[in-house]
C-alpha cells in the first residue's frame, strides 16, 4: 500500500510502516496522485487541505495522526477516516493491515 505523509517529522512514522511504501509529501506533486493512504497531523492539516484537490482519489484513507485525544475534534470537519495516537505508532502496521482491508 502508499502511504503519503504530510508530517513535518517523518522519521518515527516511516520506521512504523513495515513493508508499505512511504513517501513524503514534499515529493514532485504530479507524483501524488497514486497514494492509497494520507496521513497528517494538526500541525500539517493546513499543508493537506492546500492540495486536497490535487491528492483526492475515490480510494485514499485519510488518517490523521493525533498528539492527544483532544485533538479529535479539530479533524472531525475535515472528513478524516481514521486516526492513530502519535504514541501508538508502534501500531501502525496492525493499523495499516486494517486499513487495507477497508480500502
Amino acid at each position: 500500500m502508499n502511504i503519503l505523509s504530510f508530517l513535518e517529522d517523518n522519521s518515527r512514522l516511516s520506521q512504523s510502516c513495515g513493508s508499505h511504501t512511504f513517501q513524503d509529501a514534499n515529493a514532485d506533486i504530479d507524483t501524488l496522485k497514486n497514494y492509497e493512504v494520507v496521513m497528517y497531523d494538526v500541525m500539517s492539516l493546513v499543508a493537506f487541505e492546500d492540495n486536497r484537490d490535487i491528492l483526492m482519489n475515490k480510494q485514499m484513507f485519510k488518517v490523521a495522526i493525533l498528539g492527544d485525544i483532544d485533538e479529535l475534534d479539530v479533524f472531525k470537519n475535515f472528513r478524516t477516516d481514521g486516526w492513530i495516537l502519535a504514541d501508538r505508532l508502534d501500531k501502525m502496521p496492525e493499523f495499516l493491515d486494517l486499513i487495507q482491508t477497508k480500502i
